[in-house]
């Protein structure tokens, strides 16, 4: 059983709805809203965290990527999503990605 804060039930919540609002094309931004970790860094990356029919946890990111790197609260935010997508999956909810991706 999961436990989250009001804060990450809220959070998760915008971001199940973010996911079903879904325009935007995936991949990398061109934005760095933290400042480039270091000369590798590509900048800001957009992805989908969905489930499929036969429980799974797609995490789709657009583009080939080596390595995701997030402050503690985006970390933070990332294992509350998937957690919760976890257990739409052990409830049978499928959560597609966006048409065309």
């Amino acid at each position: 059983m999961s436990h989250h804060s009001q804060e990450d039930q809220e959070r998760i919540l915008e971001l199940n709805k973010e996911m079903g609002d879904l325009k935007t094309v995936l991949g990398e931004t061109g934005k760095f809203p933290d400042g480039e970790l270091n000369s590798e860094d590509e900048g800001e990356i957009m992805f989908a965290v969905a489930t499929t029919p036969n429980n799974r946890i797609i995490m789709h990111f657009g583009k080939t990527v080596t390595w995701v790197g997030m402050t503690p609260a985006e970390a933070r935010s990332l294992a509350a999503l998937l957690e919760y997508r976890a257990d739409q999956c052990e409830k049978g909810v499928t959560v597609k990605l966006p048409d065309g991706i």
